[in-house]
């Protein structure tokens, strides 16, 4: 065999600089995960931004990379840059990278049922050129990342960057999840082919990476163009008991089905909640609120309803002294301005003591004041309010008002007057005008089948809120008749759609009812659903329809048990001026941006730091098996493999090995009878080598490049 140079490991490919396959997979790398991530989560997607910026980027750093010293020179000018455009425009690039994070937050709510606060976006020009400005960081930061770990043949770093992507488009987005998936696929194994492959021809590689990424987004397009997603079923299935699982773990168990009519309200009497009420009152403690009804399961509202015009509304109402969790004390407190309160309702301390309760959501009682309101963490919209799941006794001052009265009182014609935009009542009709559009185009969608059965049940449709009402109350006391083993979720659930059916806005609540005065012990009896209706001008009420729940109509037929069950109609309350409130408190003001700026990089570093450590790792145990083998020839192999690192790392060339090594080398790479003249001291020898270069490279580098050498390069080995 002709020598044609000496060798220190086997003829694997050579990490070449000027490699354009590096360039190829790092176009593909990086610009499959910006599109992905943005086809997932971003509502308005701009496609030309996610494709530009990721290919500019990658052929930037793919420039930087033919150099160590301009690669380091030119990221450190890159970050000057940014760190300068950070400063004159920072309002941009937090706005762009906040906004794609309550995107996010807003996807996992709404899949999850859980109620995470949003980031506060602070106001800049132009939403389009912050998601640009933010993407532009974004794709600049995985581009140089993903060129280095590619041009290292690193391919277990691009498959642990893609591992959160391909789970977030399972959990949480199914249709065309095998979009991330085909692109990953790519990626990972067009990466790891290149860094074990035998690649005779750089330039056919990367041209065949090329046509095969043209191939599949041609695929793409035609699939999307023609694709009918249907959900498998079975992963939705599998996702709900995750979820289910996950939550008895943070909350507990809840009493009552949130939304699942399939699932049956717990009725032992296990204490639930200690509530002390000031006066004779009937409350309903609002817990769950379902708004959209899909597979026998009330649902909350998709994130995207908040978006667009609807963008930072509460957040606006809330500046205004409004929210439609505390309207009824917003409309007294408006209608007081102007002397037209004319409906009877009574101030109520009430404290809630949550002992074994769900603790996913606070139970708010109807009627809670402004004040209170701006108190607590967790709004979640205009829906539920998450628990702090802290031990505390939450104390609201709440406007108690007996619940038919509220629905028959006819005294919001004012809201229509003349009015001061400057005043309380003036900021009052404002907010309430435009939450009542939100309101109707959200809360009164019927199926068709629900509405064709409706008609059959009513002989016409009441425009009065009461009669319609009572209307509904004797279908359904009919209906349960007929259906003994209906529970208060089966009356709210139809209930719910009959309002709607008569233009009503109406959701499904799930909570506890209390009744008395002083300290009452909830159980998990108490669990109950009701409806929420929307009456103009006042806001939510909660009404039960359930038979027995309410002061029954004559017109209704009770059966036996019915009358045992019947709980007594509500206490009439004596009229009393509602208490004048002084000045709106504002909303909080918002957190720093540097603050969650500063935040989002500590995690990003994190997360960085993190794959560093578990790659070092895996590295480290590999190496120490391979130590470990028996065979002399194989540990020797190994170790030649490390040597050629080291020799890369210093920029030194073989012929400046040690002649014992040099000859050690050139016996296990070109003698057939390698195995018969390699024994332990050939391999002392070789453990020296290692040893000693190890030192010397270590000996060399400072405090912070030590690190570097670790778990960057990690150029060390168990000898």
């Amino acid at each position: 065999m002709e020598k044609s140079g000496f060798r220190i490991i086997e003829n694997r490919p050579s990490v070449s600089e000027t490699s354009w396959s590096v360039l190829i997979l790092t176009m593909l790398t990086t610009g499959g995960m910006i599109f992905c991530l943005q086809w997932m989560f971003q509502s308005d997607k701009s496609y030309l931004p996610a494709i530009i910026l990721p290919v500019a980027a990658s052929v930037f750093f793919f420039w930087l990379n033919q150099n160590s010293k301009r690669f380091l020179y030119g990221c450190v000018i890159l970050l000057l840059l940014i760190g300068a455009g950070g400063v004159v425009s920072s309002n941009y690039i937090a706005a762009g990278f906040l906004d794609f994070l309550n995107q996010v937050i807003a996807q996992y709510n709404y899949v999850t049922g859980q109620a995470f606060d949003y980031f506060s976006v602070p106001e800049c020009g132009s939403m389009e050129l912050a998601y640009v400005a933010a993407l532009a960081c974004f794709a600049a930061f995985l581009a140089g990342y993903m060129c280095r770990a590619i041009a290292g043949r690193h391919s277990l770093i691009v498959l642990l960057c893609w591992v959160p992507i391909l789970v977030g488009s399972v959990y949480l987005r199914m249709p065309f999840t095998g979009l991330p998936m085909a692109w990953a696929a790519m990626s990972i194994l067009g990466t790891y082919a290149y860094s074990r492959a035998e690649i005779i021809d750089e330039r056919a590689y990367a041209l065949s990476i090329l046509v095969l990424l043209l191939l599949f987004g041609g695929a793409g397009m035609v699939c999307f163009h023609n694709m009918s997603y249907r959900p498998s079923e079975r992963i939705a299935a599998l996702k709900e008991s995750v979820n289910d699982k996950a939550e008895q773990v943070r909350f507990g168990t809840a009493d009552y089905p949130e939304g699942k009519l399939s699932r049956q309200i717990n009725t032992s009497d296990e204490l639930r909640l200690e509530v002390t009420v000031s006066k004779e009152s009937m409350l309903y403690l609002k817990g769950y609120t379902g708004s959209v009804f899909q597979k026998n399961k009330w649902q909350p509202l998709d994130p995207t309803c908040y978006g667009k015009k609807y963008e930072g509304m509460i957040k606006s109402y809330m500046e205004k002294g409004f929210h439609p969790l505390s309207q009824l004390d917003c409309y007294l407190t408006a209608s007081s301005e102007i002397k037209k309160t004319d409906f009877r309702q009574e101030s109520v301390e009430v404290t809630v003591d949550n002992k074994n309760a769900y603790k996913k959501y606070r139970y708010l009682p109807y009627g809670i004041s402004f004040e209170d309101l701006t108190k607590i963490s967790g709004i979640q919209q205009d829906i539920n309010v998450l628990s702090d799941r802290k031990d505390g006794i939450a104390k609201y001052h709440v406007h108690v008002t007996p619940q038919d009265e509220l629905i028959s009182y006819n005294g919001t014609g004012w809201l229509d007057e003349a009015y001061d935009e400057n005043k309380i009542s003036g900021s009052y009709r404002m907010a309430e005008k435009d939450y009542r559009k939100f309101v109707k185009k959200h809360y009164m969608s019927v199926d068709k089948k629900e509405k064709e059965e409706f008609s059959e049940e009513f002989d016409e449709k009441k425009s009065k809120l009461s009669d319609i009402t009572d209307n509904i109350r004797i279908v359904l006391s009919e209906q349960g008749e007929k259906e003994p083993e209906w529970t208060s979720a089966d009356y709210a659930s139809t209930g719910t759609m009959m309002y709607r059916w008569f233009n009503v806005p109406a959701r499904y609540v799930e909570g506890y009812l209390v009744q008395g005065k002083g300290k009452i012990n909830v159980t998990a009896g108490d669990a109950h659903a009701w409806v929420e209706i929307y009456k103009e001008g006042v806001g939510w009420i909660p009404v039960d329809v359930t038979p027995g729940y309410y002061k029954e109509l004559p017109q209704q037929k009770k059966t036996s048990l019915q009358q045992e069950e019947t709980v007594s109609g509500q206490q009439e309350l004596e009229e009393t001026k509602p208490q004048k409130q002084g000045e709106t408190k504002k909303f909080p003001s918002e957190k720093n941006r540097l603050w969650i700026i500063a935040g989002i990089i500590v995690i990003l570093l994190m997360v960085f730091m993190t794959s560093l450590w578990i790659y070092r790792q895996i590295v480290w145990r590999r190496r120490v098996r391979e130590m470990e083998q028996e065979e002399i020839i194989k540990r020797i192999r190994c170790m030649s493999a490390y040597m050629k690192e080291m020799y890369q790392y210093l920029d030194r060339s073989e012929e400046e090995m040690g002649a014992d090594v040099r000859k050690i080398l050139e016996c296990l790479w070109y003698d057939p009878n390698a195995e018969l003249h390699l024994n332990k001291e050939q391999l002392s020898a070789m453990i020296s080598a290692v040893k000693n270069c190890q030192a010397e490279i270590m000996q060399a580098a400072a405090g912070w490049k030590k690190w570097i050498i670790r778990y960057w390069y990690r150029l060390e080995y168990p000898v």
